[in-house]
């Protein structure tokens, strides 16, 4: 792997749970490839078949990148720790990945329209535009 991304450390999340910060565009074939990400198959109750990589960032963050068989839309979900900032999770990953585009497409907590170019993240937390 990358300098800027390694193998978690951890099976746990520090706070005990986790939560959704974001959609990256990106599938895991691609992540595997390019950045040389591990992603195991697997299958989870209610969700299905789906292909997992636990992965650590520079700082020591941990995110759980998931891809379920039948999303109901393209992309690998990215989890963090419910603790963590997801703001700060988001921008590292970004810069791990060498992705300058503009990260963040907006809450999902509200329909609206496509957006009009191709971006690498759908936006989990509503507090942040």
């Amino acid at each position: 792997m990358d300098g800027a991304i390694g193998a978690p450390r951890i099976g746990r999340w520090p706070s005990g749970d986790s939560r959704m910060i974001a959609m990256l565009a990106r599938e895991p074939q691609e992540l595997a490839g390019r950045y040389g990400i591990s992603f195991h198959t697997g299958v989870t109750d209610g969700r299905g078949p789906c292909e997992g990589a636990g992965i650590r960032l520079a700082s020591g963050r941990h995110l759980l990148l998931t891809r379920y068989a039948h999303p109901p839309e393209p992309g690998t979900l990215v989890e963090a720790d419910r603790a963590d900032d997801p703001g700060q999770a988001r921008r590292e990953l970004l810069a791990a990945l060498g992705l300058d585009e503009h990260p963040f497409s907006g809450p999902t907590t509200r329909p609206r329209a496509r957006p009009r170019r191709s971006r690498p993240w759908t936006n989990f937390d509503a507090d942040e535009p």
